[in-house]
């Protein structure tokens, strides 16, 4: 992700087969991350450019024993993410990491794409660096800055799937352990209640 100012970087394309550019996801969109023992992350589209390729998204827990639907992830917020950042789209594209479907409410400037930073630990520098909002191949600028500015901000890196998966186990299994956000269908909440209901009586 190393870049000066406008350039554009670019993801492996060695198993990118132009047969699938036909798959289209979007900005908005909610994908479903399998973990080990049949569990599930999930994670948003926030930024894509106009040939795909490399995504800027949220990532969340906990853990689940099912792909959830939309209307059960959508109060999800950006503070809730257990991680963000740039990664290539193709585990997309071959649905590994397959498409829940849209945020009905999506609005990018909710879910803001944060600077980047590059630290050389060896000399004691780092790089602030800032992507395109419509393109996050693209590199809009760099500022150098010491590490400590840049402490803050994550890391300006190109994540591959097997990175994400693996960080996200480690993330999830550092959670407090507590019930999943998800939220309780109009039937769900209903049988609850008269479980609560018996139970008091």
């Amino acid at each position: 992700m190393q870049g000066t100012g406008g350039e554009e970087r670019a993801a492996d394309d060695s198993n990118w087969d132009k047969s699938v550019k036909k798959l289209k996801y979007q900005e908005g969109d909610w994908f479903s991350i399998p973990l080990m023992n049949r569990r599930y992350a999930r994670g948003i589209v926030a930024r894509t450019g106009p040939r795909r390729r490399i995504v800027f998204g949220y990532f969340f827990g906990p853990a689940l024993g099912k792909v959830p639907t939309v209307d059960e992830i959508e109060s999800y917020t950006p503070s809730d993410a257990l991680l963000i950042g740039m990664f290539g789209d193709l585990s997309l594209i071959l649905k590994e990491w397959p498409i829940i479907g849209q945020f009905s409410k999506w609005d990018r400037s909710k879910w803001p794409m944060p600077h980047f930073a590059r630290v050389d630990e060896d000399d004691d520098d780092a790089w602030e660096a800032v992507y395109s909002e419509d393109n996050p191949a693209i590199t809009v600028s760099e500022r150098r800055r010491t590490p400590l500015q840049v402490s803050h901000l994550p890391e300006d890196c190109l994540m591959g799937a097997g990175y994400v998966e693996i960080e996200l186990e480690k993330l999830i299994s550092e959670m407090p352990q507590k019930k999943p956000r998800v939220k309780l269908s109009k039937v769900a909440k209903s049988k609850n209640a008269r479980r609560d209901s018996r139970s008091k009586s």
